[in-house]
């Protein structure tokens, strides 16, 4: 009689457990769409060729340096004015470049951290 019981007990934890597993209500996830522009990729950086001269002891006289030799070995290296001007627009050039770059970046955190 006991074992009856026991069996009759287990058998309605069963069923209340089922019923109760079933009953649990489902968390359905909505789509969300957003609407992302997609930013151009900035201009490609164009470097313009530079030109940088060698100056060691031999050629001292026949480049006409203004500097004077002191201690240790004498190896300078030049770049005319034209040169110095193009280098001056090629470091411009990759600012303007980075700078883009940094501003596409900075656009998508904003949008991604307004949703």
């Amino acid at each position: 009689m006991p074992l009856k019981r026991y069996l009759l007990i287990l058998v309605l934890l069963l069923t209340i457990n089922t019923f109760i597993g079933c009953t649990t209500i489902e968390h359905v996830p909505k789509l969300i769409q957003k609407n992302i522009t997609i930013v151009p990729h900035p201009i490609p950086v164009e470097l313009i060729d530079l030109r940088f001269y060698v100056v060691t002891e031999d050629k001292y006289q026949d480049f006409k340096s203004t500097f004077v030799k002191k201690n240790g070995t004498f190896v300078y290296v030049a770049i005319s004015v034209k040169d110095y001007g193009n280098l001056s627009l090629n470091i411009q050039e990759m600012k303007r470049f980075i700078q883009q770059q940094k501003d596409i970046i900075i656009y998508y955190e904003n949008l991604l951290n307004k949703h």
